[in-house]
Order: C-alpha cells, then sequence, then structure tokens
C-alpha cells in the first residue's frame, strides 16, 4: 500500500468550526486492507445469490454479539459481586436485544429477574418486558400503530382496525398486532375474535404474562371456562409475582371451589427458578417450531 493509501485520518477536517470537535471514532482510525483469505470467506458459493450470502453473514454476527450480550447480562444480575448500577444496564442490555431481535433468550433472563430478592431490579424486568412485548424494531410499524391507538380512542375504529389488519398481514409473526386488535374486537363487543385474537397473541408470544390474565379474565367472564382462567392466571402468577393474582383467583375459586382444592394438592411442584423453569411454561417442541426459529424481529 501506498502511503495515500493507508493514512490516519486525526483531528478536525478543515472547514469545520474550530470549537467543533468530531466523535473519538472520527477523530483517528485506520483502513487496513483485508486479506486475500477475508475476501474470499466472504464470496457467494457457486449458485449462491450474493445478497443471500451477506445477509445470513450478518444474521450469524448478530447472533453472535447477541448470544455473548445476553450472557454477560445474565452472569451481571446473578453475580452477588456486581452493583445494582451494573444489574440495571444489564437489564437494559437485555431489552435492547429483546427488542431489536426478539430474542427469547433475552426474553428468559428478563423473566428470571421478576423474582430477584431487590423489588426494584424486578419492576425495572417487569417494564422492559412490557416494553419489548409492545415494540416493533421498525420504527414505521410503532407510527403507525401509536395513529392507530389515537383512532381508536376518538371512535374512528373502522380506520384503526384497517391499521392492526395490514401490520398483522405484514408481520405475521408478531404477537403484539393480534393483541391490539382483540383490544379493538373487545371494544366493539366481539367475543368470539377477542378470543381468537387472544390465543393468536399466545401462541407468537407464549410468556407475555399480561396477555394470559386478559385471556383468563375474558374466559371467566364471558365463556364460564373456569378451568382455562385458573390454568392462564396460574402461569402468569408463576411468571410474575406482582401480579394481583391471588385476588383473581378468590374471584374464580367463588365461582369455581373444586379447582381451589385441586390447586392446593399440587401447590408444591412446579417451582420456578431462572435456570429451570416450569415445564408446563414450556410448550411441547417449541424451540423446533417456525415461530420460534423465525423469529418476528430478525432484521
Amino acid at each position: 500500500l501506498t502511503s495515500s493509501q493507508r493514512q490516519v485520518v486525526t483531528g478536525p477536517r478543515s472547514g469545520l468550526r474550530p470549537n467543533l470537535r468530531l466523535p473519538r471514532r472520527a477523530q483517528s482510525f485506520e483502513f487496513v486492507m483485508p486479506t486475500a483469505k477475508q475476501v474470499m470467506d466472504h464470496l457467494p458459493d457457486v449458485g449462491q445469490d450474493s445478497d443471500q450470502k451477506g445477509f445470513e453473514d450478518l444474521c450469524t454476527r448478530w447472533n453472535r454479539e447477541e448470544a455473548e450480550a445476553v450472557d454477560k447480562a445474565k452472569r451481571t444480575l446473578q453475580s452477588p459481586n456486581t452493583t445494582k448500577e451494573q444489574k440495571v444496564r444489564g437489564i437494559e442490555e437485555l431489552e435492547y436485544w429483546a427488542i431489536r431481535r426478539g430474542g427469547y433468550d433475552a426474553e428468559i433472563v428478563l423473566i428470571g429477574t421478576l423474582k430477584a430478592e431487590d423489588k426494584e431490579l424486578a419492576g425495572q424486568a417487569h417494564i422492559s418486558l412490557k416494553k419489548t412485548w409492545a415494540s416493533h424494531f421498525n420504527a414505521w410499524v410503532n407510527s403507525g400503530i401509536s395513529n392507530a391507538k389515537v383512532m381508536q380512542e376518538r371512535g374512528r375504529t373502522d380506520e384503526a382496525m384497517k391499521v392492526y389488519n395490514k401490520v398483522i398481514f405484514e408481520n405475521p409473526l408478531w404477537g403484539e398486532g393480534y393483541h391490539l386488535r382483540a383490544k379493538l374486537h373487545n371494544q366493539l363487543g366481539d367475543v368470539n375474535r377477542t378470543l381468537e385474537d387472544l390465543r393468536k397473541t399466545l401462541e407468537y408470544c407464549p410468556n407475555n404474562y399480561v396477555v394470559m390474565v386478559e385471556l383468563g379474565l375474558t374466559l371467566m367472564d364471558k365463556w364460564k371456562d373456569y378451568k382455562g382462567a385458573h390454568d392462564l392466571f396460574q402461569n402468569a402468577g408463576d411468571l410474575c409475582p406482582v401480579l394481583p393474582i391471588d385476588a383473581l383467583l378468590e374471584i374464580l375459586y367463588s365461582k369455581a371451589p373444586h379447582l381451589k382444592v385441586e390447586a392446593e394438592a399440587s401447590k408444591s411442584e412446579n417451582v420456578f427458578s431462572m435456570e429451570a423453569p416450569p415445564q408446563r411454561l414450556l410448550p411441547e417442541g417449541w424451540v423446533d417450531k417456525f415461530e420460534a426459529t423465525e423469529r418476528p424481529n430478525q432484521a
């Protein structure tokens, strides 16, 4: 390489105001020509589309970065030697990956943090989970949803429904789209479609304990399906101890006393921990399903 090809750029560039400082990374960097082997490793195979090859390499890099970041955040939260500030940053890191990539690993660690002895950390994890489930990685989708919510509040339900239908059509694996449409169906008094969309939400977001409670209340009040409501309330309570599950169960037991007897008999089973969630919270074969491997926020 000639000196002109390999130059180090330092300090502010000409033409900039004297008091304008560039970011540290822009103040000093060095261009290094990749080796022939590095170039060949990134070339597509014979017959393979170069765009597809680039996308696969990018996903591989992101998967590695995500795995390393989630593992580091998990160790930070579990270690007795880290400060509270470090643990809060770990929760924020998990929230970032859960929203950006739809990361189930990050989500599971956040759910485990709900059981933390420090209630402030548990509350922060609860807030992060709600933001994770309600947010899409695409800012345009979030903007459209915000507009649809305003339409819904102002009674323009037909326009809001069109937005939700469009979001679901374009993002069929994103559970929150079905959740939003379920709320609108409930507002319109359509119980059947409300139940259908709430179940769809849990199909694509099986740990969303907020939706579990909503579906349980709907089953209890509208369909008199007390057993189904009981299972949902129990699962939600296992995941998030800050929910008022005991109050909901008391209402349910007043309508179906036999369920209370069954619940007390199995109370000692399925103890939750970050390392081993209750088996009934892990749908059989979920990790092999298309919805789990093709993540909705894969971008």
